[in-house]
Formats: structure tokens, sequence, C-alpha cells
């Protein structure tokens, strides 16, 4: 079994990072090797909602499907595989820091095949894997806030 906890602040409101990063129809926007997404059902995360991916990871492929598990509006979003080469749950945590968010995902595993021989590599691996993901979702969150507000600097020149 390997556990993985990746956290990083966001500086966006938590509720536009639920919004955002709550919602599963985004991840292939922030999401290393997601090459297909089906989402059952679309749209923002309901308790019992099924999903379906495909990720190709160090040239492997892996289809799996899951179910979103609960759902607590701009606090977290917890997930199962329900048919996956690798049984796999986790949650995405949402947590204010002022007008910031603290935002976790977790993720544990139980590897299977040669993932399961090298359970350390496989760990770090999948460890690194998340945290490029979470900082990707981080520079988008952030660059979004960004693009704002130099459109407002221009808009306020405009209007002077």
């Amino acid at each position: 079994m390997i556990s993985i906890h990746v956290s990083e602040i966001i500086e966006r409101p938590i509720d536009e990072v639920f919004a955002f990063a709550g919602c599963f129809d985004n991840d292939s926007a922030w999401r290393t090797g997601l090459s297909a997404r089906w989402p059952i059902i679309s749209g923002s995360p309901v308790e019992h909602m099924p999903f379906q991916e495909t990720v190709t990871y160090l040239g492997n492929q892996f289809t799996f499907q899951g179910i979103i598990e609960a759902v607590e509006a701009d606090a977290r979003v917890t997930f199962r595989s329900t048919n996956a080469t690798m049984p796999m749950w986790g949650q995405r945590l949402f947590e204010p820091v002022g007008n910031h968010t603290y935002f976790t995902y977790e993720l544990t595993i139980e590897p299977t095949g040669t993932y399961e021989l090298l359970p350390t590599l496989t760990s770090e691996l999948f460890t690194r894997l998340i945290r490029h993901d979470v900082a990707a979702l981080k520079q988008l969150l952030e660059s979004r806030n960004l693009a704002s507000h130099k459109h407002m600097g221009d808009m306020e020149l405009a209007m002077a």
C-alpha cells in the first residue's frame, strides 16, 4: 500500500479552487498523462458520480473506472476506483488560508505487477507525478489571477 500526500497553497479563494479542482471534468488541464477522460456524468461533483479515465505513465497505459464517494462543498472530494489495474482511492482537500486555499491531493494505491515489486520506487515516481500535477494546478489557477489583475488594470487605465 502506498499513500501519497501533496499540498500547496494556491493564491486563489477557496470557492474558485474548489470549482475548478473539485470538478473532474477539468483534470485534463492540469494532470499529467491523462490521455482520455469520460465523465459518465459531466459537471460539478456529486456523490456516487461515476467516471472513467485513461492515464499513460512511464509508457504504461491504465484505464480505470471510479466513483466519487463524497463531496463537501469548498472542503473535499473523495473518490475510489471501482475497476482498475491498481486499486486506488483518495481525496482532494480544500482549506481556507486567508483569501488563499491550502490544497491537498491524497492518493492511496495498491500496486500490482511490476509496480508491486519495487514499492519504494513506485511511491517516489507517483509522488513526483502528483507534485508536478499540483504545481501545474497552482500555476494554472494563479496565472488566471494575474491575467484578471492585468485586465482590470487595463480597464482602470482606459477609464482614467
